[in-house]
């Protein structure tokens, strides 16, 4: 299994990227989609109220995550408390579906010599969508890291557009990330500034690069 872990800050196109590279048949993991089953756990959900308050929640209970976004973003070290109770279970999480797969390969794999496939048929191609990697360990498992990255003002217009925002909600969740990639940890770098056709041909490349590798 060749691991990949996709960093960048918001609005850069992280999500787009990892669509695109999930139509060339590779296998994403979103850590959105994990921090939203992992935020609806009620041990976690009562940690967050604790401190943030009910304010936090709709009327029925639920996370109001957008709520939450603004109280974050807002505040650098209530951001730096969410992370310190949401990122220990995301990995946890992330690690267990990274073993599954890794089973999973291992049991796929052909016995006969007469149906052996080829190493570039037999590895799969695993992508984690993780923003905060370097604030994990996880990075220390990842075979490549590519960072997806374009200019504020372009993050800032993408993140009004894609999550309905004011431009100073948008700003503020910009600003307020402070997300810290260490480039001499990153393998490649794309600047997602040009438009999507651009992407799709940088998003290629970088597949035939790593085909190439295994």
């Amino acid at each position: 299994m060749k691991l990949i872990c996709l960093v960048g800050e918001i609005g850069t196109g992280k999500t787009t990227v990892a669509k695109m590279l999930e139509d060339l048949r590779a296998d994403v993991i979103y850590s959105d989609d994990i921090a939203k089953v992992v935020s609806s756990k009620s041990a976690i959900k009562s940690e967050l109220v604790k401190y943030f308050g009910k304010k936090i929640l709709y009327r029925n209970g639920r996370l109001n995550r957008k709520k939450l976004a603004n109280i974050v973003f807002s505040n650098r070290k209530k951001l730096e408390k969410l992370n310190e109770i949401m990122l220990p279970q995301i990995v946890k999480e992330i690690k267990k579906i990274l073993y599954k797969k890794e089973k999973l390969e291992e049991t796929s794999k052909p016995t006969s010599k007469k149906i052996k496939k080829t190493k570039k048929e037999n590895e799969r191609i695993v992508v984690i969508e993780a923003p905060l990697l370097f604030k994990t360990n996880l990075y220390n498992r990842c075979d490549e890291i590519l960072y997806v990255t374009c200019p504020m003002d372009l993050r800032i217009e993408r993140v009004i557009s894609k999550m309905n925002l004011s431009r100073e909600e948008a700003k503020l969740r910009v600003e307020g990330q402070n997300l810290i990639i260490p480039k001499d940890k990153v393998h490649h770098i794309i600047n997602n500034n040009k438009g999507l056709n651009y992407l799709k041909r940088e998003i290629g490349k970088y597949c035939r690069y790593i085909h190439n590798k295994i």
